[in-house]
């Protein structure tokens, strides 16, 4: 099975994390989860903490380690969907220094549900080709 583009010959990407600039990166965009649409809140009690995860991101941006860095976003949005119960995952309160990098995965979360619903298809098929 091969990729599909849209009609512009662009790649259809399946989270908004995808980075391109170099092979390493489109590999380790490769491995991302495909968005599950999971409504991610937040509170002080919650038991899901992933503050030192997203600082762990934070770091790895800051030092110019994208494919790992994109690598680490995928290991926390697995946490989050395993987490999910109807469609929900509480993690605890995000420290305000983390917030965009929390944002980041929010809207990977959303992705799917942003797009033109004519090449969702296209996608899913992307995302098993990218897996096999």
């Amino acid at each position: 099975m091969g990729y599909s583009f849209d009609k512009n010959g662009r790649f259809l990407k399946w989270s908004p994390l995808f980075d391109f600039s170099s092979q390493e990166t489109l590999n380790a965009s490769l491995r991302l989860p495909t968005s599950a649409g999971i409504q991610v809140s937040e509170n002080d009690i919650a038991i899901l903490d992933i503050n030192n995860d997203l600082q762990e991101i934070y770091y790895l941006e800051q030092s110019g380690r994208k494919a790992e860095m994109i690598d680490k976003y995928a290991e926390v949005i697995k946490k989050i969907d395993e987490a999910a119960i109807d469609n929900t995952t509480t993690v605890r309160t995000i420290e305000n220094t983390l917030r965009p990098i929390f944002d980041k995965i929010r809207s990977h979360e959303e992705f799917l549900s942003k797009i033109n619903p004519d090449y969702r298809e296209d996608i899913y098929k992307n995302a098993v080709s990218a897996r096999t």
